[in-house]
């Protein structure tokens, strides 16, 4: 009663493969399940055979790792079970169903490799679904389900129908246990107990209660997943989760050196908060690929449309209403970043951001209010951030704006990084002081290495040996890592890879020669330990690990198949080295993720700097082409895409110049630059410029002026965004020389106003912009008399009356690029000159009103407008001018004018006009 393995690989279309190899009426597990009804003896005689298939397949070495109905056949003949895997049926993307037979590490969201123990969680699926007629763990769709299989409680079969013996319903919870440790450590195990089961049943027709897991003895070498040394910071993190549940948000930063355990701790925390009521979501910055705008967050942010997506239609349409009432106008900032906002609210109106600044605090405060939405009292939300020592600056101004300015409650913010990673000027340091300033809601847990007795119960539990056998063991490891846990795993693992540690005899544990082991020639690091151990790798499972390195912590094979030039197919086997040797692991159908950042950095480092900037370019290429999308680019319509080709192709820059692409290149990164800053992610749009002024050739004035000037422009506009204000000077006065239009130096004259007024120099930009209007002919006083302002009103009144007060909001569009500019001065000096000076102020009003009576009705019409109908009221008396002038304003603000302007308008005519 052992079952069958028919074939491994593929399944021809006809039965004639099948009767050769003697399988006799076979019928389709799945089918057989719906079918027939399930006795209790039938359920023993079918799973002892699927137990005894996995043992079998797990001491030759195999793993399934796709074990489900769909790849098992039952002759109908003798009721053999046969696994026959197909490789049309190990595909998830073929057949939803399979996800629900996952194991929870085989989401890729636990860091932690899949061995032969995800077959015995898979098997126990199955066994539930045998005996109760119903999946253990059920969802509407992937995020639903993995929040269930984390935070929900299985309901035991016993419990389900209460002919099922209680032991049998203990062998199948056992199977299910969420954390492997806690699961059989072997198919044989499984398959004696169930054994015991069928002999008592056959015998007795009842099956006495008996301690289970007696005979299970690990199959495979597999190390302990116990946490240990960690139960205060556990405590630390539990007790901020209890506060902000009742009140504001917290921050808990986790660092220590790389390997130290800051993911896994938190990792080991997220399963008391998906216990509870709250939700977490999580994101990791990438060393490769840190200048994508706010990537982790958006990332993190997926997970909960995911999970509302997942909802009853009722609950979505709720959703909707809250996520439009509660961001507003600002759903299409968030939406421009998240396309997913939109494919749930529906398309919305976009909205003029008004300057840059301004954008970042819209967007700021949008991501504020969405996380305060799904933050809710005694069901707090907690947001993981992994890898903060590789953050973008505009994340962490996000972190900070969330934290500090706007009030967000129920809110756990939790962040990890690597201490070595962060000196003294490093960007995190600054957060981290500004942070400081909230100091109780704010603090730091440092992560120190495991101590010797924590090493030595770390070996005792995982080579199945007693305290005194694993102290001299754990002595030497200790005294090799000290202490840390990755290393430590690590060590363990290549001693048992060079046949140091050995199976002890009777199948009892594990046995090993301590004298051999002093021996062993072991690097000072566990960098350099872990580019040892890829030495080892065959070749070509070496050079798609080095490949994959470049691509980033997380790959897909399509697009690791396109850069090696290989098949996909090939490239998945090829690939079964590195999952065996614990480097990569499974993240979904054809995503892979290194298991560690650290085994993702020797894997980098072992490919030499001309290929790796080969692999860099050829990856920004195929991503450009709208060939492979990168992993953090696989939902349609992701923007991060462009930015990750566009990296790419930074980091193969060399090979840009080389093949004449030195234009293209500067003109992605022109384009990036811009995207970034739109995004007000202004460190990172300025880094992207820089590289594209850098490929520039020295005569590109001459040569290639608008997009040298262009490329001038926006690098001026950052330097100044990111607080460089005497280098913005000097190249403010710099691209002032070299710009040959009119139009050109009025851009470089907005920008120097913006940041003036920005600045409170007030008088330092009206002087900048009435500069400009002189190079466009409108030339305008500094201090404007009042023979000045009275022949400028006069003047406007003669247009008005010629066109007639209730045909002005009836004019066209304005036209003319040279009046654009002109008035994009006057609207930009208007706020200063409202600070300093109200005759100037008039006076501004009144050329603007002038200018679009003659040219037609521009964005800034209303605003002059609005100002002349406010005087006309307040100081001229003359109503019969000023309230008509007023609607104007507000009509022409409703069809022309800027989120902003429009909303100023609106506010002036409440205040002057309503009563």
């Amino acid at each position: 009663m052992d079952g069958k393995v028919v074939f491994k690989e593929t399944c021809p279309d006809n039965g004639n493969y099948l009767s050769k190899a003697g399988v006799a009426n076979p019928v389709p597990f799945r089918q057989y399940l719906r079918l027939q009804e399930m006795s209790l003896e039938i359920f023993l005689r079918l799973a002892v055979q699927l137990a005894a298939i996995l043992s079998r397949l797990h001491r030759e070495g195999g793993i399934l790792g796709n074990l489900n109905p769909d790849i098992l056949l039952i002759s109908r003949q003798d009721d053999t079970v046969y696994l026959a895997n197909f490789s049309r049926a190990t595909r998830p993307d073929t057949n939803p169903q399979t996800l629900f037979y996952l194991a929870p590490e085989q989401t890729g969201r636990l860091n932690r490799p899949v061995d032969l123990r995800a077959d015995l969680f898979s098997l126990g699926v199955i066994f539930y679904e045998m005996l109760t007629g119903r999946l253990p763990v059920e969802g509407k769709n992937r995020l639903e389900w993995f929040h269930n299989l984390m935070a929900g409680d299985i309901k035991p079969p016993h419990q389900i129908d209460k002919q099922i013996p209680a032991v049998l319903s203990d062998i199948v919870m056992k199977c299910l246990a969420r954390d492997p440790d806690n699961r059989y450590q072997s198919a044989e195990g499984i398959r004696r107990d169930l054994w015991r089961c069928l002999e008592e049943w056959e015998q007795e027709r009842s099956i006495t209660p008996f301690k289970i897991g007696q005979h299970d003895v690990p199959a495979a070498f597999h190390l302990s997943a116990e946490f240990y040394g960690r139960e205060e910071e556990l405590r630390i993190l539990q007790a901020a989760l209890e506060r902000v549940g009742r009140g504001p948000a917290e921050i808990v930063f986790v660092a220590g050196q790389g390997g130290i355990g800051k993911t896994r701790l938190v990792q080991q925390f997220s399963k008391q908060v998906q216990k509870g009521q709250g939700f977490f979501i999580s994101g990791k910055f990438q060393s490769l690929n840190n200048e994508t705008p706010y990537g982790p967050i958006i990332e993190a942010f997926e997970q909960l449309f995911q999970w509302l997506m997942g909802r009853s239609r009722e609950e979505v349409t709720a959703w909707q209403k809250q996520i439009l009432v509660k961001l507003g106008a600002n759903v299409s900032l968030v939406a421009a970043l998240m396309p997913y906002v939109e494919r749930l609210v529906g398309e919305q109106p976009k909205v003029e951001a008004g300057s840059s600044l301004e954008a970042r605090e819209r967007l700021f405060y949008a991501f504020s209010q969405l996380l305060q939405l799904f933050a809710k009292k005694d069901a707090p939300l907690v947001l993981f951030l992994d890898d903060l020592h590789w953050a973008d600056p505009g994340s962490l101004k996000i972190l900070e704006s969330i934290f500090l300015e706007h009030g967000v409650r129920h809110l756990l913010l939790v962040g990890a990084y690597r201490e070595e990673e962060v000196p003294s000027g490093h960007i995190l340091r600054e957060t981290i002081q500004a942070m400081e300033r909230e100091a109780d809601r704010f603090r730091t847990i440092r992560l120190s290495p495991l101590d010797p007795c924590e090493v030595e119960a770390f070996i005792t539990a995982s080579l199945y040996c007693s305290g005194e056998e694993a102290r001299p063991l754990a002595g030497f490891v200790y005294q090799k890592t000290g202490g840390n846990p990755l290393f430590v795993r690590e060590l363990l693992q290549a001693m048992y890879k060079k046949e140091l540690i050995l199976p002890r005899p009777g199948g009892s544990g594990w046995q090993w020669d301590l004298h051999q082991i002093e021996h062993m020639e072991i690097a000072d690091d566990i960098v350099s330990f872990l580019i040892g151990r890829m030495q080892l790798l065959p070749g070509e499972s070496k050079n798609l690990l080095r490949f994959a390195a470049c691509i980033g912590n997380t790959f897909d094979i399509p697009l690791l198949a396109e850069v090696a030039g290989q098949p996909a197919i090939i490239i998945e086997e090829r690939l079964s080295d590195c999952i065996r040797e614990g480097l990569i692991q499974k993240v979904e159908d054809q995503v892979y993720s290194f298991v560690h950042d650290r085994v993702h950095q020797a894997a980098y480092l072992l490919t030499p700097g001309e290929e790796k900037r080969a692999v860099h370019y050829r990856l920004g290429c195929l991503m450009l082409e709208g060939g492979e999308k990168s992993p953090e680019a696989r939902k349609e319509g992701a923007p991060t895409d462009f930015f990750t080709a566009v990296n790419h192709l930074n980091l193969g820059v060399e090979l840009l110049v080389q093949n004449g692409e030195s234009i293209r290149g500067a003109e992605l990164n022109l384009l990036a630059g811009k995207r970034a800053k739109q995004a007000s992610a202004f460190a990172a749009a300025q880094k992207y410029l820089e590289t594209g002024l850098g490929l520039l050739e020295e005569r590109s004035w001459e040569t290639h002026y608008p997009l040298t000037f262009q490329l001038h422009l926006e690098h001026l506009e950052c330097q100044y965004l990111c607080g460089h204000y005497g280098e913005a000077e000097e190249l403010y006065q710099e691209l002032l020389r070299k710009a040959r239009s009119k139009l050109d130096r009025t851009q470089l004259h907005l920008v120097a106003i913006l940041f003036a007024t920005k600045n409170d120099f007030d008088t330092r930009a009206i002087d900048v912009g009435l500069q400009g209007l002189r190079e466009l002919g409108r030339d305008l006083p500094a201090k404007p008399s009042v023979l000045y302002i009275i022949r400028e009103l006069i003047k406007v009144k003669r247009l008005m009356k010629k066109i007639g007060l209730d045909r002005i909001a009836d004019l066209p569009p304005g036209r003319g690029e040279e009046v654009q500019a002109a008035l994009d001065l006057l609207a930009a000096i208007a706020p200063c000159a409202y600070n300093n000076n109200e005759d100037l102020l008039f006076a501004i009003s009144l050329k603007i009103c002038e200018l679009s009576l003659r040219h037609g009705s521009f964005a800034y019409s209303s605003s002059g407008y609005m100002t002349l109908a406010m005087v006309s009221i307040v100081r001229l008396k003359d109503f019969q001018t000023g309230v008509p002038l007023g609607r104007t304003a507000l009509a022409l603000a409703e069809r022309y004018g800027s989120f902003a302007g429009k909303h100023i308008v609106e506010f002036l005519y409440g205040a002057f006009f309503l009563p």
